[in-house]
């Protein structure tokens, strides 16, 4: 499993299969066709050069490619996703303020 912090940009063999299992993102194709499968989800998904789709935080995401493939990894843009970074940035800054004050 792969563990980085959006955005990046990432290249995938043929026939690489990563699992995602990290925050909702949105991945975009750069080049390449790109082969997406969540759990719950009836249909797989193929992608190619120019296309993007929303990857939702799950465990039984799989990102295979069908040829070389560079993706970018983008942070969520949803409100959803504002919220939570901004929770994070006021959690930080709380438990720093604690720590200097005590």
């Amino acid at each position: 499993m792969v563990r980085f912090t959006p955005p990046v940009t990432l290249k995938l063999s043929q026939g690489e299969v990563i699992a995602w299992n990290q925050a909702a993102t949105r991945v975009r194709v750069v080049s390449g066709r790109v082969w997406i499968t969540q759990r719950d989800d009836l249909i797989d998904h193929f992608l190619h050069h120019g296309q993007c789709f929303e990857l939702r935080r799950s465990h039984g995401t799989l990102l295979g490619a069908e040829q070389d493939v560079w993706l970018r990894f983008e942070r969520d843009r949803s409100w959803r996703g504002s919220l939570s970074g901004a929770w994070r940035w006021l959690t930080r800054r709380a438990t720093r303020a604690a720590t200097v004050a005590g």
